[in-house]
């Protein structure tokens, strides 16, 4: 039975225990104790002594958590959603409805939008897609074309244009002659908003990157690497393209352009036949903003655009236009749609509400005319019939069949949600409390399946669980007004002053903050121009670092990380937005950060001339994570924001020296995280724009976890009591898998009583001839267990044996044997006496 592998877990406790320096042979009580008295039951030069862990090699299966419907709960509705979405494509001749997440992916739906399928974009290199066309007349309809990327906002480049011919089983790039490159440095680089293929002939596409049109006309052609575009728009026109219509029933000879203004091509789009339109000034628009364009059947002599605030129309033969100034608050372009069956109705929206007008703009209706129906920020609307209306938002798709006066939420199985953070408890690996950009915080409860919003409104970005009481967890989270804290109602909300003063050009409330893992209502943050802590859960706040501004105003501080074993272990990062500072990027350290006075905090300058490479290469590649050794806090790693393979992406700092951490198996990896592995010998998990690879201490290459969404890591957290590694992603929602395994034991050598309740952490192994006593609590992990060599005894004196995880544990094993025989008491070598009591057994 000694050759038994388990995962050796958990090396702190989360029951309120402050804990000490010390070895890793230590068994924690999980009673509160004093700071000053000691933890530890048992001497260095003791009986338990930690043998090497040894690993089972298998092949984790990535499970997706979601959300992938929306999410129900006390929160308002208008924040409710499985995340952003783009656009509607609506493939009538093979009754497909078609959507898009530009940082998630392409989603179809065959049952008029009931449940959706992912478009196999999961795995590409940037699986955002913008939009879609699907190829006319074409392979059953099963030849799509997509725009990858972002083409609103700044969150992530195209990789130009791909193609599947079988339905989104495989996918091909065809971006032969486009500048998707370096050439074009963000925030133009490569970004891509609409692309249009011909009615009738798949052959002829269009695409509408931000820095010019492309046209191509050999798009089917069976090589992808033989289909060439050509640029026949540039930015000699317009600064920037947003998007590109046909005029309706003109066989695609007229060819319209958008973007911060109009032109039309009566030469089939071909090069430098765009012209802006003319008396283009009588738009009213003077200013950079995008133009949405939108044309319709019922007049097809109109264009019609929207940007900032407006609506216009513009008459392509009289040359003639007509504004209407909506008074839209918010930079963002206008969503809207022309009706097909008539040409005067339009709907039109933005971040909040939606507006309908039936006369071109002479009066307009708010959609429904009281209170919310649909989640915030509008990005794209579409008529599928003259009542029937669909609308992309940040919270999924839904669809509207009385124009706009009631809508029903369409985004079931589509999981396309955007986090900046999750939080676990460890004492309740059934919770998940994630931060989201676009649909503020949720929560996740396993035994149900289901994820609810808090009673907060607003985006979501740092999270954390207190789970010192862990039927009464509280929650924590930073929204755009400062921080929040739950109790288990989600319901009853405590809002905390904004910890730090406001910083010109920095958004104070995306900060960071910690926990205590041993005193839970001891929390830090990095608030931008000081880093702060509090003694009672977030409600008083304390500065405990100098002010780096003080010294020089475009530094400030920009992340924190706790130690997940050593109270008051605290690393927190200096940054610098002056290109001649140099200390652009400082690392800063302090063993006391819980010394009662605040003055008494000693920081420690972790010195960046001794790292693995130039220090100017710091202010070009930013510190993505930091990582603290589970078991010796002095040690980390960090990562950076680099796809170079000159570029060091990982570097190890053992508390004397950097050392760039083996890239092999990394190559045109970005790494985002980091995470360490509790008792596995320095095993490490890094988080990417590609997915989830780990390293052993021992090993030099490192190892990829498939079958995570190609979408970027934004956080991971390992759950010890259940083994489980998850992580949260910039557009695929959360995920989750089982930790590589491993397992650590601990011998008993001489007779010991343990009278103190305790966590045991991984395998005790009780030695032949020896006895182990015990009349207390002890508390095991899911797979914590006793093994007996022959010849060793267990007595249980009034004492409880049982699962620390809220579970299973993995019991009491007699060496050699697979069961307990009935008449084990025979034997000598367990004794039960005085009620004790052995529980949540797993065997």
């Amino acid at each position: 039975m000694l050759e038994k592998i388990f995962v050796f877990l958990l090396l702190f406790c989360t029951l309120g225990l402050y804990s000490q320096s010390g070895d890793s042979s230590t068994i924690y009580s999980p009673k509160s104790i004093s700071k000053n008295s000691s933890s530890k039951l048992f001497s260095k030069n003791n009986i338990l002594k930690p043998g090497r862990s040894k690993t089972i090699f298998s092949n984790p299966i990535w499970r997706e958590i979601g959300p992938k419907e929306r999410p129900g709960g006390p929160g308002s509705i208008r924040m409710r959603g499985t995340g952003r979405l783009v656009f509607i494509v609506f493939d009538k001749e093979n009754n497909r409805i078609f959507t898009g997440s530009p940082l998630g992916g392409l989603w179809f739906s065959e049952d008029s939008g009931k449940s959706w399928q992912n478009g196999g974009t999961d795995y590409l290199p940037e699986i955002g897609v913008s939009h879609m066309q699907v190829a006319p007349n074409t392979n059953l309809g099963n030849t799509w074309f997509i725009a990858t990327g972002d083409g609103d906002a700044a969150f992530n480049p195209s990789n130009g244009i791909w193609r599947t011919t079988n339905g989104g089983g495989s996918w091909e790039a065809i971006n032969f002659g486009l500048d998707i490159g370096l050439n074009f440095p963000p925030p133009f680089w490569s970004r891509c908003r609409k692309i249009l293929v011909h009615p009738k002939n798949g052959n002829i596409l269009f695409a509408a990157f931000r820095h010019g049109i492309y046209k191509t006309e050999n798009a089917l052609v069976k090589d992808p690497r033989n289909v060439v575009w050509e640029r026949v728009a540039d930015n000699s026109l317009m600064k920037e393209y947003f998007d590109i219509a046909f005029k309706p029933g003109s066989e695609a000879e007229l060819v319209i352009a958008s973007g911060t203004k109009v032109a039309i091509s009566n030469s089939k789009g071909n090069k430098n036949s765009f012209q802006l339109i003319p008396n283009y000034e009588s738009l009213g628009k003077h200013n950079n903003e995008l133009i949405s364009l939108r044309v319709s059947e019922d007049k097809p002599d109109l264009i019609y655009g929207a940007y900032k605030g407006n609506i216009f129309s513009y008459s392509i033969s009289n040359q003639t236009s007509k504004n209407k100034r909506v008074g839209n608050r918010y930079s963002r372009s206008q969503a809207f749609a022309i009706s097909p069956f008539n040409g005067d109705e339009y709907v039109f929206g933005n971040i909040q509400g939606l507006y309908l007008t039936e006369d071109a703009g002479k009066s307009i209706q708010k959609k429904p005319d009281e209170g919310f129906a649909f989640h915030d920020d509008i990005h794209f609307l579409e008529y599928r019939d003259s009542n029937e209306i669909w609308m992309a938002n940040d919270g999924g798709i839904c669809r509207s069949a009385d124009k706009g006066d009631t809508w029903e939420d369409l985004s079931y199985n589509i999981g396309a949600a955007v986090y900046y953070n999750i939080g676990i408890s460890e004492k309740r690996p059934d919770l998940i409390i994630g931060g989201g950009w676009d649909t503020g915080p949720n929560i996740y409860f396993a035994k149900r399946d289901t994820f609810q919003t808090f009673n907060i409104f607003g985006d979501a970005f740092e999270s954390l669980i207190d789970d010192t009481d862990p039927d009464q967890p509280k929650y924590f989270v930073s929204i755009q007004s400062g921080m929040a804290r739950f109790d288990n109602s989600l319901v009853d909300v405590e809002f905390m002053s904004k910890p730090g003063p406001r910083i010109k050009g920095k958004r104070n409330w995306t900060h960071e903050f910690v926990k205590d893992p041993n005193f839970q209502n001891i929390l830090y943050y990095s608030g931008m121009p000081a880093v702060g802590r509090s003694f009672d859960g977030g409600h008083n706040w304390e500065n405990i670092i100098p002010n780096p501004q003080l010294e020089n105003s475009k530094r400030y501080f920009d992340g924190i990380w706790h130690s997940p074993r050593e109270s008051g272990y605290l690393y927190v990062l200096q940054n610098s937005k002056d290109a001649d500072d140099k200390d652009a990027l400082v690392i800063w350290k302090s063993s006391n950060a819980n010394t009662p006075n605040a003055q008494d905090v000693k920081w420690e300058k972790i010195p960046i001339e001794s790292w693995a490479f130039k220090a100017e290469i710091s202010k070009e590649y930013s510190l993505t994570d930091l990582c603290i050794h589970p078991e010796d806090p002095s040690h980390i790693w960090v990562c950076l924001n680099s796809y170079e393979d000159n570029i060091p992406k990982i570097l190890e700092y053992d508390g004397k020296k950097w050392k760039s951490v083996s890239s092999k198996g990394l190559e045109a990896v970005k790494v985002s995280r980091l995470i360490a592995q509790k008792n596995s010998d320095g095993r490490i998990y890094i988080g990417s724009h590609s997915g989830v690879y780990y390293k052993d201490l021992d090993s030099k290459r490192w190892s990829k976890i498939f079958g995570l969404p190609h979408a970027k890591v934004t956080d991971m957290e390992i759950n010890n009591c259940a083994g489980i590694l998850r992580v949260s992603t910039l557009g695929r929602g959360i995920w989750e898998c089982d930790l590589i395994q491993g397992q650590k034991s601990h011998r008993i050598k001489t007779d010991l009583t343990i009278n103190k309740d305790s966590l045991i952490e991984g395998s005790l192994i009780i030695e032949s001839g020896v006895q182990l006593k015990v009349n207390s609590h002890l508390y095991f992990e899911k797979h914590g267990e006793i093994i007996l060599e022959k010849g060793a005894q267990l007595v249980l004196d009034g004492a409880v044996l049982q699962s620390y995880c809220r579970g299973k544990w993995a019991g009491i094993w007699l060496e050699g044997s697979y069961s307990w025989p009935k008449d084990f008491h025979k034997l000598d070598q367990l004794k039960i006496l005085n009620g004790a009591r052995i529980e949540d057994l797993e065997y």
